[in-house]
């Protein structure tokens, strides 16, 4: 369905903007809060990754498919220039120039899912779910969990790992790493297992 809607109307930047978001959920597992607060400079187009600041403010760098990359780049170059507004950082700006809010991202993501499937599947999620079994499918032999103080997240990941590994009829090895701090930050104890 994007792909028509970027043949018949070619440029536009609604639709540039949603296939880059797209590729950069599914070619780097993103979140959404992770995707709307990127920054011009968090690609790095020499070494195909993104840097985002995920759950409990760490940072992590994650390499990017070439699909990403050249989405992220029809985006910059066609699609953001057309709505920034000033001295904007923001990678993903709304038709006001602003930074596109997790709200109008996942508007965006849940009518094109809307379009394309008929079994109920929405929300960004898919695309991290979509990425993980990908991930399987093409031969990952180890999957890690890793949680700063956050039990119940690690809890879904490992139920989503189990979930997925049950539908594929075959187990692969699971490391879990977590991480104690306390009120101040300070980290307590950092076990994998």
């Amino acid at each position: 369905h994007l792909a028509a809607d970027l043949s018949e109307r070619p440029g536009d930047a609604q639709v540039l903007r949603t296939i880059a978001v797209i590729e950069l959920l599914y070619s780097a597992g993103l979140r959404i809060s992770e995707l709307c607060s990127a920054d011009l400079n968090s690609i790095d187009q020499e070494r195909r990754t993104v840097s985002v600041v995920g759950k409990g403010n760490k940072q992590r760098t994650v390499p990017l498919g070439i699909p990403a990359m050249q989405a992220v780049q029809a985006w910059i170059t066609q699609g953001r220039t057309q709505w920034v507004r000033g001295n904007q950082t923001a990678l993903f700006l709304g038709p006001r120039g602003q930074r596109a809010g997790q709200r109008q991202i996942r508007e965006d993501l849940n009518a094109i899912l809307a379009r394309a499937t008929s079994t109920g599947a929405s929300g960004a999620h898919v695309f991290r779910h979509t990425a993980a079994t990908h991930m399987v499918d093409g031969g990952a032999d180890i999957l890690l969990v890793e949680t700063v103080f956050d039990t119940l997240n690690a809890k879904a990941a490992l139920y989503a790992i189990d979930t997925l590994c049950a539908k594929l009829g075959r187990r692969i090895p699971v490391m879990v790493s977590g991480t104690l701090a306390d009120a101040s930050g300070r980290t307590l104890s950092g076990q994998t297992v």
